[in-house]
Formats: C-alpha cells, sequence, structure tokens
C-alpha cells in the first residue's frame, strides 16, 4: 500500500515542472522507483575538466533548478522534465546519459553524473510529464553554475551556490510587504 503525502491533495495543472518538484521533493524519491531508498552515490568527474563557461548554450526550460539556488550543505537536485501531453505537448526533452555543473565563470566541469528516471520512465497522470532527477548535492564550494546536457548542447539557468543564497529572496519578500501597504506614502531610501 502507497503512503500519502501531502502534495497528494492537490491537483496541479499543466505547470509541470513546479508540479514534478513538488512531487519529488515531498515523496523522498530517489528516481529509481521513489521507494525512499537514497540509492547510488553520483559520479563525480575530475576536478581538471574544463569546457565552455556555458553562457553561449541556449537555455534548456526542462532542466529545473531552484532559482533561488542552494546552500552548500543543501540537497541539491535538478529536476528533468520530458512533455508528453498536456499543454506543453508539442516540446520534449530528454536529457542526455551524463549531465555536467559547471562554473560559470570559467566553465570548469565541478561534478558530472547520470540523470536518474522517475519510476522508471512512466508518465504521470496529472502532469502529462516523464521525468528524471539529477541529484548534484557533492557541489558545495560557493559560486555561480550552470547545470549543462553536453549530449543536447543546452543548460539550465545560473544558480548560485552560498551559505546566504536566501538573504535577497527575504529582502526582496520584506520589500514586497513595504509596498503593499494601502494609504501610506512610500518614502525614500526605502522606496
Amino acid at each position: 500500500m502507497r503512503s500519502t503525502k501531502a502534495v497528494g491533495a492537490f491537483r496541479f495543472g499543466p505547470s509541470s515542472a513546479c508540479w514534478f518538484s513538488a512531487l519529488l521533493f515531498a515523496s523522498g524519491c530517489d528516481g529509481s522507483g521513489c521507494a525512499g531508498n537514497p540509492g547510488p552515490a553520483p559520479e563525480v568527474a575530475p576536478a581538471a575538466s574544463t569546457g565552455a563557461a556555458g553562457a553561449a548554450l541556449p537555455v534548456e526550460r526542462y532542466i529545473v533548478i531552484d532559482q533561488f539556488g542552494y546552500r552548500p550543505k543543501d540537497v541539491k537536485v535538478a529536476v528533468l522534465v520530458d512533455p508528453v501531453f498536456g499543454a506543453n505537448q508539442a516540446d520534449a526533452y530528454s536529457p542526455g546519459d551524463r549531465l555536467e555543473v559547471r562554473r560559470v565563470d570559467d566553465g570548469r566541469v565541478v561534478f558530472a553524473g547520470k540523470p536518474r528516471v522517475w519510476r522508471h520512465g512512466t508518465v504521470d497522470d496529472s502532469a502529462g510529464d516523464r521525468g528524471a532527477w539529477f541529484d548534484f548535492s557533492p557541489v558545495e564550494e560557493p559560486g555561480a553554475y550552470f547545470v549543462v546536457d553536453p549530449a543536447r548542447g543546452s543548460r539550465s539557468v545560473r544558480f548560485e551556490v552560498d551559505e546566504d543564497v536566501y538573504r535577497n529572496v527575504l529582502r526582496a519578500a520584506l520589500r514586497t510587504f513595504y509596498f503593499n501597504r494601502a494609504n501610506s506614502a512610500k518614502q525614500r531610501p526605502y522606496a
């Protein structure tokens, strides 16, 4: 009998990348059948590997990372989405056998590994997507990075690894509360 997670109570629409991220994290899925097993250790690329910085590669919107970034000791996962049916069914993304995490400044490969297929490649009925994930938790050095799919010649958006990665998010959230006040002047230097 399957255990029900809180996420299961919600019906998610075609915004599959967000849905799929929530599902994986809420279920504790390891990508090999979602039994809560941590799975095998990822492969680590040699630190001396180099390549193009990645900025010239096109962004693949189906390589989904945490837009706020990650703290060094946090679990770091990129969700890989392959739309099958629904609003984005005309799109497709099948990751290569090896993904890389590269530094933005010099393109150096700091980690490489194999993506893990979610639920043996079955399509989720709610999202209409097939998925996989790429765990790059060993990347702990602060800096700016991309996840690169060298086989497809594409990359994720840029993300940060830093102990204070959420500081700017908190600052922006608090400013939103300030700007949303009614019947009150917004004064410099705060506005």
